[in-house]
């Protein structure tokens, strides 16, 4: 296999007749260029310089090589440039990550109010668990994530190395199925230690998960809940909720429609409601022209309505 430093080497001494002075200029050292013309001399079968003469020159072989040696390095720089030029037109494809609960519950209608002000982009969207979408925003795999906030739980992105600005509100708020009088099966606090509500708990590995739990961390003592079932997906919980399993801490803008319909209701009051912004995140670094638009037309939006 060819280095494509051999023919740079091979290349420079042959313009110099120097090893020393060649060395110089690819800001390597005499014997790494020596060893490179050597494996270069090796792969082709043939000696490439008269050694002996000074200052040394290039033999015959080595006159009938240097145009082809040329020739490959013109073109692998053509292509380079064909190929840089190709992709700067292309549309730049915005890379999103987020929750799944965020993702059917918040983004659509985001995206939509995003390209009325910024115009379609060509995009593409991931979700995966809170921690999966941090992990993904430190490697550098997505260029923004969208995540729900909360005081109590601040997301492990130090704000010298990424950006945020709050896009818009949520409250999770506490459902039921409703009982034949159209009172929450399940109330809160429940009804003493002897009838106690069923709970229908996010897994602590889940952003909600930790946020609910840390909130009602204080009240726990008040509390008469048992956790009969636990998940990381919002929907899942919904699905058991409606079928009257227990209560959950549900996004206010998800229920919404189940609500108003009475297939939920709510379990608890507005003290059991817990506050959340939701943010899209960036890397501090400069990002591709067509992100660095998207980000200027949302934080310029920041928390607008969205229609």
């Amino acid at each position: 296999m060819v280095d494509i430093r051999w023919l740079d080497d091979f290349l420079m001494v042959a313009e110099t007749r120097n090893f020393s002075r060649s060395a110089e200029l690819l800001n390597s050292t005499q014997p790494a260029v020596s060893r490179r013309i050597q494996s270069l001399e090796d792969w082709l079968g043939a000696r490439l310089f008269d050694r002996n003469s000074q200052p040394i020159s290039l033999t015959p072989e080595g006159e009938l090589f240097r145009p082809a040696a040329e020739e490959i390095l013109r073109r692998l720089a053509r292509s380079r440039d064909e190929v840089r030029a190709l992709r700067e037109r292309a549309p730049k494809v915005l890379r999103f990550i987020t929750t799944h609960g965020l993702a059917t519950i918040f983004f659509p209608a985001w995206l939509r109010s995003m390209e009325e002000l910024a115009g379609v982009v060509a995009m593409r969207l991931e979700t995966a668990r809170l921690d999966d979408c941090v992990a993904a925003m430190v490697g550098g795999t997505s260029d923004f994530m969208l995540s729900y906030v909360h005081p109590a739980t601040p997301l492990p992105l130090d704000a010298e190395g990424f950006k945020s600005v709050v896009i818009g509100h949520d409250r999770l708020v506490p459902v039921s199925a409703p009982d034949e009088m159209g009172r929450p099966l399940h109330p809160l606090p429940g009804r003493g230690a002897e009838q106690p509500s069923g709970y229908l708990a996010y897994t602590l590995s889940s952003g909600f998960g930790r946020v609910i739990d840390l909130s009602l961390h204080s009240r726990e003592g008040a509390l008469h809940l048992v956790r009969v079932f636990e998940s990381h997906l919002a929907g899942v919980l919904k699905i058991m909720a409606r079928q009257g399993r227990g209560l959950a801490w549900l996004s206010e803008q998800d229920v919404e429609a189940d609500l108003a319909a009475g297939t939920l209701v709510r379990a608890g009051g507005e003290e059991w409601a817990i506050e959340l912004e939701v943010r899209i995140f960036r890397n501090s670094a400069r990002v591709a022209p067509a992100a660095e638009h998207f980000w200027r037309t949302a934080s310029d939006a920041g928390d607008h309505p969205i229609r």
